[in-house]
């Protein structure tokens, strides 16, 4: 894993069981300015609304990343697009087609969904940020069950099932652009990623319905 030297002292725990491994970083905020967690399996994953996310074990790939930031970055509110556009860049590396990045945090192929981003933040106002972004990836079809949204799953092995699908590879690919991305995201907001996200955005130029 080739870290910039800003992030070299990152504490990464890998676990085989974790409730929720966004939860582990909101319970114990490290004192270096970033930590990773990776788990087998999550007894209570979960996404937006407090619903639930199921993978099977050593199926999906379940990782959360927590950033200190000592003073809020500008549009803040875009974290989890960030993040999503580092997980298309990292899949597109590992040599998976990029998946769309259906607003707010899903990755999809087409309309079945691949995986999801969950932004969750601890501090106070006016002191330290501690921002927590998890990732949960369909890695394997043992993964993909019925989801309460009513989308269809997607795993990388339907995807792609000639690609290589070692998640100890695409772990460090993963961790290496959202690091890249947050180090511009802290400094100039969202505005260098927008033309990028527009060359994912899955709603983009859909039709819209009014009620």
């Amino acid at each position: 894993l080739r870290l910039p030297a800003k992030w070299r002292e990152t504490d990464i725990e890998v676990l085989p069981i974790v409730d929720s491994t966004n939860d582990r970083l909101l319970r114990n905020p490290s004192g270096t300015a970033l930590r990773v967690c990776l788990a087998e399996y999550q007894t209570k994953g979960r996404g937006r609304r407090g619903r639930s996310w199921w993978g099977a074990y050593g199926a999906s790939l379940l990782l959360s990343w927590g950033v200190r930031f000592t003073v809020a970055p500008p549009d803040l509110q875009a974290l989890g697009l960030v993040s999503a556009l580092a997980a298309t860049r990292a899949l597109a590396r590992a040599g998976f087609p990029p998946p769309g990045i259906k607003w707010p945090n899903d990755l999809v192929y087409g309309h079945a969904k691949l995986g999801g981003i969950l932004v969750e933040l601890s501090g106070e106002a006016g002191g330290p940020l501690w921002c927590v972004a998890g990732l949960g990836l369909n890695v394997d079809a043992a993964s993909c069950r019925p989801l309460a949204t009513g989308m269809a799953p997607i795993s990388l092995e339907s995807v792609a099932p000639d690609v290589p699908r070692d998640r100890n590879v695409l772990a460090p690919i993963l961790i290496e652009e959202w690091l890249q991305a947050v180090d511009i995201f802290q400094l100039h907001g969202f505005r260098p990623f927008q033309e990028h996200f527009r060359d994912f955005d899955a709603l983009w130029n859909q039709p819209v319905v009014l009620f």
